[in-house]
């Protein structure tokens, strides 16, 4: 299984994720409820805003953190996949200079020599006036 990202793609995301986050609104901001309290049903809707609104501002600062935290991870895991990436491609690389030299090495090796066949004396032609004796 491949997993593959480009690191300009996990950048533009994590600062997305960056800015998602630091545009999230301040737990005062958050706490901040007008409502009708008048009216006992009116009081009543209010104070259960005003609840609601008190845990999603404690929950804001743990949000902000969570995501700053992720956008973080994220930009370092693709600073090291990209590390691991080039280094696998050295490595690559260099096996196969290994392999290059050694089969250059077994091909030079494996030629045959150059050198002169040895001449054997001529013999002489058929027509030849020259007589053995045997």
């Amino acid at each position: 299984m491949r997993i593959s990202i480009e690191g300009d793609n996990a950048a533009h995301y994590s600062s997305r994720l960056s800015e998602q986050s630091s545009g999230m609104p301040d737990p005062g901001a958050v706490l901040e409820v007008l409502g009708n309290s008048t009216e006992l049903a009116a009081a009543r809707v209010t104070a259960r805003l005003r609840n609601a609104a008190l845990s999603m501002a404690s929950h804001t600062n743990y949000i902000r953190s969570a995501v700053a935290q992720n956008a973080e991870a994220l930009g370092q895991a693709v600073v090291r996949l990209q590390e691991t990436d080039s280094l696998s491609e050295t490595a690559a690389a260099r096996g196969n200079a290994v392999i290059d030299s050694i089969v250059q090495a077994d091909a030079a090796s494996a030629a045959p020599s150059s050198s002169p066949a040895p001449t054997s004396s001529a013999a002489p032609a058929s027509g030849s006036s020259e007589k053995r004796a045997f």
